[in-house]
């Protein structure tokens, strides 16, 4: 289920100044260089949205 989580968020990135990182658990860190607090609130909004109509197996 993690692989299947890290390829769905990597599918939702569409620039290099995002990284991801398992935090432990269920946590997934996100760091965005170079972003304004709007920017970084639809990455975030796209990535829950993502995760939320994608059906793990």
């Amino acid at each position: 289920m993690l692989k299947e989580l890290a390829a769905l968020l990597y599918s939702q990135i569409g620039d290099n100044n995002i990284t991801l990182s398992r935090l432990g658990g269920g946590e997934v860190g996100v760091l965005i260089e170079n972003c304004n607090a709007e920017s970084g609130q639809t990455v975030i909004k796209q990535f829950a949205d993502a995760v939320k109509n994608y059906r793990f197996q």
